[in-house]
């Protein structure tokens, strides 16, 4: 069984980059270059998901989404407003290790720590969110602190079954 998957992961990464010689060969632009990271990443998901080798998602995760930014940094999309995908990326890759392997809950924190800092920057390199709010949020973040005090004591007021105890 185990000589099995090594013979699918194998062939799967066999076709992949057979796949993209291919296309290099033939002069389909300049694919070879600019999906090699991507293209590499995808194997090593089809390698996780098809093969069923588990360690596989680690690699796949992180080169395919990072490989999926340089490709469009390749294709002149405007890396002045999008250079925060850089960030999102290595993020949605714990989300993608989390999704693929639900024993992996470490996955979660990180991923969406990353993702929420990278999304946070692509608002403002996009200019859909403004200083200006993160003056207003510098003046009153001890409100979420009142906040979450009051939830508190809110919540350890509420009546407790027998196993809470």
């Amino acid at each position: 069984m185990n000589q099995n998957r090594r013979g699918i992961g194998t062939g799967l990464a066999l076709i992949g980059i057979g796949i993209v010689a291919l296309l290099f060969q033939l002069g389909v632009g300049d694919l070879f270059g600019e999906a090699m990271v991507l293209t590499v990443g995808v194997v090593f998901l089809l390698i996780r998901f098809v093969g069923k080798v588990k360690w596989a998602v680690y690699p796949g995760a992180f080169t395919s989404t990072v490989g999926a930014v340089i490709f469009l940094a390749a294709r002149d999309v405007d890396m002045e407003v999008f250079w925060p995908l850089f960030v999102i990326a290595p993020g949605v890759s714990f989300l993608i290790i989390r999704a693929a392997s639900p024993k992996e809950r470490w996955a979660v924190f990180p991923g969406l720590l990353i993702t929420g800092i990278g999304l946070i920057m692509f608002l403002f390199s996009t200019g859909l969110l403004s200083w200006f709010y993160l003056d207003i949020l510098a003046k009153f973040w001890p409100l979420a602190l009142i906040i979450m005090g009051l939830l508190c004591i809110v919540g350890s007021r509420r009546p407790r079954g027998p196993e809470e105890k």
